[in-house]
């Protein structure tokens, strides 16, 4: 009996990833602990991280966005994960459009046109929007960085970009 009830429990496990996306972790080399989680294996950052757990520093292999190649902003901005879900979301709308519109009216068909849409393009524009919050303060900590190795002071640095 204790074997009937594992192979549910596996199946459930199993199916629960296939749901959803799945996310890079990124851990401290030290403690092990969980830093940030991803979809794309491009993160943007000073290329430095201090563990709020055991406070160490070292390398996280971030970089900055205006120091990025095309083929980093690219995975950063549509990652290979994102990528295969939209495609998936947009081949099952396809199909369920095709079923709908053998059987409904010109005006059902608008309406699940529109309704598939959007669900399709949500997730896409609330990436997009993080992403761009996040290539923002990149660019801000470039232009920073770029003004202190200039010559100017770090405080001055930081009151003379506007907020």
């Amino acid at each position: 009996m204790k074997t009937q009830n594992a192979i549910p429990a596996r199946r459930q496990e199993n199916s629960a990833q296939l749901v959803s996306l799945r996310r890079i972790r990124f851990v401290c080399p030290f403690c092990r602990r969980t830093y940030a989680r991803s979809l794309s294996l491009v993160r943007l950052g000073p290329g430095v991280q201090k563990c709020s757990h055991c406070l160490r520093t070292f390398a996280d292999g971030s970089i900055e966005w205006p120091a990025a190649t095309q083929q980093q902003k690219r995975e950063f901005l549509f990652p290979d994960r994102g990528r295969f879900y939209l495609m998936g979301e947009l081949v099952l709308g396809g199909i369920l459009l095709a079923a709908e519109a053998k059987q409904s009216r010109g005006s059902d068909f608008a309406f699940l046109l529109t309704w598939t849409a959007c669900l399709a393009v949500l997730p896409l524009a609330m990436r997009l929007a993080f992403c761009w919050y996040q290539i923002r303060g990149s660019i801000i900590r470039h232009q920073r960085q770029q003004l202190v190795q200039a010559g100017y002071a770090p405080s001055a640095a930081s009151e003379a970009w506007p907020k």
